[in-house]
């Protein structure tokens, strides 16, 4: 480590090797701490924010999108010698740690360690040993790693010492534990049992939340330009809308008073708009605003399956339209801080619903943007309504554009929908127990019959995951009119290996997340649309169900072993399950049976299930279609060929029913 130059090279915006990082650190090859004065951040323009002597650490130049959320390393909970420790500690992470060393590190992944760094300093304080003894003592070490009750405060430790262990010791001042570690938060893991996964969103509850934003966004558009015209007036004139207190504040007499906000709604043809939404007043506008921004941004997660961040980082123009005809597909283009060391862009496959709520927020943002100086490109999609004059207004001094990240209720959207419709009910709570059957719902009193559906953007990434993953084995009622084209797009640009997709290669993307909820959501599809039905099924696999499944799990899937072996089974190809017109299809191989649209193919085929309801549909419209092609009255090849799959149907039907008779 002797002479090695380290520095935290953090990304910016959008995962952008930054012009104005931090001080780079000297490694001399012992524990020497930087000088008070060293810079951990600067501003655009090269002006130091925080020096590693200040008891706050401001990262916020280095956020994703300027979001000022959880950017602040605060020491302010520490004192004397402790103090000194904890930053050392801290900066190591920074500067010195493999992360920084060999990559970038990102703010995220930096307050991700203060998890375990803040219970470590807690600890220290409470039992009165010092930082050394408990990262170099076994027994110190086990005591600590018990205090702690979240997973992911063990997942945070973990993180900081593994980090920890690649720096030497006599660089660090610490010997620290290294495989010992591991262990002890193993075994304090496996006493937490195993986490629950965000859960998907019932099909009723999100399609009722789609329909409420749909009315929302819907009334907001059909004024969306007069809207806009308002506000730049608002902006530009000092009196316009505002009340007659403010009006005399600003020093203008009765005479001189411009329309009050009121008056100057009904100039603009809003005044029906503002009634609606309890839009009375420039502070209220303001929340109505940042609500509005926050309906849209949910409309955009619902039907993208982006990370929160990610949402936060876009700009304007990031929806585009891509390729042509059949192959064409909307997408929203932005860059990721989960890339590292480049800048490098991310795209989100999409629906051309979303454009109604991209226009909206595309219009209030341009005006705040405009309003102080940003460039198109340079504008967040959901910037900050606190740069409006009338708002408690932000400076733009710092080089940091803030954004508008909904962070408290009276900014969600969700105060102005319906609670009605989003209150879990029987059916819902049977949805989730077909997904995750073992889970104990009822013990979890958010999901009781009766309350009201909290969402989360991780529950909209997981849902969308999940129901497109599904959408080719069950029926969505609820959903269809809104995953229709979704549905398709996301299939053919995230499975099926389409050049168009070399964007979406990232661990944390949608598209990693839809292929590894597929499996799963194919062992639900099979467990409750193959295993647990009561309905008579044929076909050779179909046959199998009926005497070895059914057999041995009965009327309901109850050991969770025998559910993860099936999904295991789906996971690594053993079984497979699609949803056709006869019934289902669990082959694992392409389908050469159907190239010529021959329905009884299916009939003799070792990986079919067929079920007599669907078979009798079929037949029917098998019967309807001879129908409309016979009209004309000519015996033609076609005729005969459509003759020849129904006879063949109708035989295998009533050999079946001959068979159950």
């Amino acid at each position: 480590m002797k002479g090695l130059k380290c520095k935290a090279n953090f990304i910016s915006d959008y995962g952008v090797e930054l012009s104005h990082p931090p001080d780079v650190y000297l490694s001399t090859g012992e524990a020497s701490r930087p000088s008070p004065d060293f810079v951990i951040s600067r501003s655009p323009d090269g002006a130091p924010i925080s020096l590693y002597s200040d008891d706050i650490w401001d990262l916020r130049v280095y956020r994703l999108a300027g979001d000022a959320g959880a950017a602040r390393v605060n020491f302010g909970f520490t004192k004397g010698s402790l103090k000194g420790e904890v930053k050392w500690l801290v900066f190591m992470l920074m500067f010195i740690a493999r992360p920084a060393l060999s990559d970038s590190i990102s703010v995220a992944t930096v307050m991700g360690y203060m998890k375990a760094v803040r219970a470590i300093a807690r600890f220290s304080m409470e039992k009165g040993c010092a930082l050394s003894e408990i990262l170099s003592d076994k027994a110190v070490m086990e005591v600590f790693v018990a205090t702690l009750r979240t997973r992911s405060a063990l997942s945070s430790l973990s993180g900081v010492l593994t980090h920890l262990v690649s720096i030497p010791s006599e660089v660090s001042g610490y010997k620290v534990l290294g495989a010992v570690k591991h262990e002890l938060v193993t075994n304090r893991l496996s006493k937490m049992g195993k986490d629950e996964q965000h859960p998907v969103i019932p099909p009723r509850i999100i399609a009722s939340l789609i329909d409420q934003l749909d009315e929302f966004i819907s009334d907001i558009s059909s004024v969306r330009l007069r809207l806009e015209s308002f506000l730049r007036n608002i902006l530009e004139d000092k009196k316009f809308a505002r009340s007659p207190s403010m009006q005399a504040k600003l020093g203008y007499r009765c005479a001189e008073f411009g329309p009050f906000f009121g008056e100057g709604a009904d100039i603009y043809g809003l005044r029906a708009l503002f009634e609606r939404y309890g839009v009375r007043d420039l502070p209220s506008l303001s929340s109505f605003l940042t609500r509005t921004q926050h309906a849209c941004r949910i409309y955009l997660h619902i039907y993208s399956g982006m990370r929160h961040s990610e949402a936060l980082s876009l700009k304007l123009g990031c929806l585009k339209k891509k390729g042509r005809g059949r192959l064409s597909v909307f997408k929203l283009s932005g860059e990721t801080s989960k890339f590292v060391g480049q800048k490098k862009p991310v795209s989100w496959v999409t629906s051309e619903d979303v454009l109604p709520a991209y226009k909206v927020v595309s219009t209030i943002s341009s005006v705040v943007g405009n309003h102080i100086g940003l460039a198109k490109k340079e504008t967040p999609l959901f910037i900050s309504m606190g740069y409006l004059e009338f708002s408690c207004p932000l400076r733009h001094e710092d080089g940091i554009v803030r954004v508008a990240s909904a962070n408290s209720k009276s900014q969600e959207i969700y105060e102005y929908l319906d609670s009605s419709d989003l209150r879990i009910t029987a059916e819902d709570l049977d949805v989730l127990e077909k997904i995750s059957p073992l889970r104990a719902w009822e013990a979890e009193s958010e999901f009781s019959v009766g309350t009201v559906w909290r969402f989360t953007t991780h529950q909209f990434r997981r849902s969308l995951a999940f129901y497109v993953a599904q959408s080719a084995n069950v029926s969505l009622p609820s959903l269809k009119r809104q995953l229709k084209h979704l549905t398709r797009d996301m299939t053919v640009y995230y499975c099926q290996g389409s050049g168009l997709s070399k964007d979406f290669e990232t661990d944390s993307h949608i598209a990693s997340l839809f292929q590894r909820e597929k499996p799963e959501a194919d062992a639900v599809a099979y467990i409750y649309d193959a295993i647990m039905s009561t309905e008579k099924m044929r076909g050779a696999h179909g046959k199998h169900v009926e005497k070895n499944v059914r057999s041995n799990y009965g009327s309901r899937v109850v050991l969770r072993e025998s559910r993860d072996e099936l999904i295991s089974k789906f996971k690594i190809g053993q079984l497979a399950y699609t949803q056709t017109p006869l019934g289902a299809c669990t082959t694992m191989s392409p389908c050469d049976k159907r190239l010529f649209r021959s329905i009884a193919a299916c009939l003799n085929c070792d990986s079919a299930i067929i079920k007599s309801g669907k078979l009798d549909k079929v037949i029917q419209r098998q019967k309807d279609f001879i129908d409309d092609i016979s009209r004309d009255g000519e015996s033609t090849g076609e005729l005969r060929t459509e003759r020849e799959e129904l006879e063949a149907l109708v035989k295998f039907r009533d050999t079946m029913r001959s068979k159950e008779a």
